[in-house]
């Protein structure tokens, strides 16, 4: 029941803030729309920000830590973090939310360091398997990252919006994310991303 009540408090919240926007929604509008008390909601969470937080969290939480063995398992973690920031966009696109408090940021900060660190694992996986060539340098494989980041959070906080950066719709925008690691990658690693192409 109490964990029933706090999931309903988190998918309510995310819901409103992207519909809103977090600065809009106050926490009786959340436990108005859920349909119960504002005490109820405070025993799970004392403020908004702890909503935010939880939600940043969850989307931590969700993302697969497994070992990559191929080009497709990047490719499903790759589209996992567009699907967590894209249920976050309100977060994404109201830069100031980053900034509000030293707490907050500090705990985004992390929380994108942690991002990073997953997805650098993951590719660095792949370098140990051979798909990406043993020679390509650590160096090379986090500048890759730190693009691959900005470009997916870019693209999911924009994708819903008609504008000129975002034509493109989420398959596509993952597969264009793949091909960024073409020179890379080993013989074998273009075999895959060949088929990984073909079966789309």
């Amino acid at each position: 029941m109490i964990n029933d009540t706090r999931s309903k408090i988190l998918s309510t919240a995310q819901r409103l803030f992207n519909e809103n926007g977090y600065r809009k929604v106050s926490l009786r509008k959340i436990s108005d729309a859920i349909g119960i008390s504002i005490g109820n909601l405070t025993y799970h969470f004392k403020k908004r920000d702890d909503i935010l937080k939880a939600l940043l969290e969850n989307n931590l939480v969700e993302l697969n830590t497994d070992k990559a063995k191929s080009l497709d398992d990047l490719r499903l973690h790759l589209l996992q973090m567009t699907k967590g920031i894209q249920a976050n966009s309100f977060f994404f696109s109201d830069m100031s939310l980053q900034t509000m408090d030293d707490d907050l940021y500090e705990y985004n900060r992390n929380n994108v360091k942690k991002q990073k660190e997953i997805l650098l694992k993951k590719v660095m996986d792949l370098r140990e398997c051979g798909v990406i060539k043993k020679s390509v340098r650590d160096e090379d494989l986090r500048d890759i990252i730190e693009m691959e980041m900005l470009s997916h959070v870019t693209w999911a906080v924009n994708s819903w919006r008609k504008n000129t950066y975002t034509t493109m719709d989420e398959d596509s925008f993952i597969s264009l994310s793949l091909r960024l690691f073409r020179p890379y990658l080993s013989k074998e690693g273009i075999r895959q991303l060949e088929a990984i192409s073909d079966s789309k």
